[in-house]
């Protein structure tokens, strides 16, 4: 039923737009953005858990495991059995919350817990084992862009800076580099507003020598997306720094959006594509807006997310996982890949999750061959 809602309303814009125009002039077709679901594998969690109350999703731990969080502990779901066990519980009198970001390594996960503002960092076993927290008390209460780990070393930005590290031992949080540079797409390479991109470690620079880009550019070391240049607000340009390898993807520039470990764009729907304009772009914290485009670079795949509807504002119920009006997209916390998840049936979520970028996998791209590097 929802996909030929959908179809009606193509059809009926295109109808719109041709008694717009006078004489022989034949308008030009709409595109069609295919379904996020129809590019990628989605799946489903539950928004409550026997036992934890409210649940939330926050990266992906292989095929079928997906890490949750929980207030009383976070949890690892076997999407395939329905059955979950507990990676780390929260000691007597805390609770978990966010998370802000979460970085799975082979051998332990680190999170940053935190709603609104950072309060805690946290680390646990992979295995699963008590949770020790590490840091109680951040420098800034910036909300946390992204995060990593440096043989040990923890290092987490704000959408601007500053960013800070804190090294295996713990201690106090040292300052890497003060605020000012622009998004961070691969660690530690940010875009610098200058038209550089700069190594926040080393202050290395690598010039944008192919620029042509407006409107909240996200580069890495080697490839940028942004605006387009000739004025086409429904389309994002991706591009390597020097101009090469330039394509056109569906979408919006968001001022916080994301182009993680320079292989996933997100960004927001263009309005022929969204079946109601209900948010408008950009970023506060983990929502991303109630319809949203996701480019794969290496794959050349995209996909739109757009999630029906739940229920009007005035008859939305009070329920534990906090589900109802509208159907907002949320980012689980995932600081290597990406996962996003939205209300499904009321009392799940259903989720995309697409994996870290990988340095023993090759990413294809126009003729050429790019290692990404984590």
């Amino acid at each position: 039923m929802l996909v030929l809602l959908r179809l009606l309303r193509a059809a009926m814009a295109v109808i719109v737009l041709a008694c717009g125009l006078s004489g022989s002039t034949v308008p030009r077709p709409l595109p069609r953005l295919p379904e996020a679901g129809e590019t990628w594998p989605l799946f489903q969690v539950p928004a409550v858990i026997e036992g934890f109350g409210a649940a939330t999703p926050v990266a992906a731990l292989g095929d079928r495991e997906v890490l949750m969080r929980t207030g009383k502990a976070m949890l690892i779901y076997d999407r395939r059995t329905a059955r979950h066990r507990v990676l780390a519980r929260a000691p007597r009198g805390e609770r978990f919350t966010g998370p802000m970001k979460a970085v799975v390594l082979p051998g332990e996960i680190v999170w940053i817990n935190g709603s609104d503002v950072p309060t805690s960092l946290w680390r646990a076993p992979r295995a699963g084992g008590p949770a020790r927290r590490v840091l109680d008390r951040f420098p800034s209460e910036d909300l946390v862009a992204g995060m990593a780990v440096e043989a040990g070393t923890v290092v987490w930005w704000g959408y601007h800076g500053p960013a800070y590290e804190l090294p295996p031992a713990g201690g106090e949080p040292r300052l890497v580099r003060p605020a000012g540079f622009g998004s961070v797409s691969r660690w530690p390479w940010a875009h610098d507003r200058h038209g550089d991109v700069v190594n926040l470690r080393t202050g290395e620079k690598r010039d944008m020598a192919g620029g042509g880009l407006r409107d909240w550019r996200h580069c890495g070391p080697e490839w940028c997306v942004g605006g387009s240049p000739d004025d086409t607000e429904a389309e994002v340009v991706v591009q390597r720094l020097d101009g090469s390898g330039r394509r056109r993807v569906h979408g919006k520039i968001m001022p916080d959006g994301v182009f993680a470990g320079e292989r996933y764009g997100v960004f927001d729907a263009p309005e022929w594509a969204r079946d109601e304009k209900m948010i408008d772009q950009g970023r506060s914290g983990d929502v991303w807006g109630d319809a949203v485009v996701v480019h794969d670079r290496c794959t050349g795949k995209t996909g739109l997310i757009d999630p029906p509807e739940l229920t009007e504002p005035d008859e939305a119920p009070v329920n534990p996982a906090g589900l109802g009006y509208p159907s907002l997209i949320r980012g689980g916390g995932d600081a290597a890949g990406l996962l996003m998840y939205w209300p499904w049936m009321r009392d799940r979520y259903t989720v995309l999750a697409l994996p870290a970028p990988s340095a023993t996998e090759p990413c294809q791209d126009d003729g050429r061959v790019s290692r990404l590097r984590r």
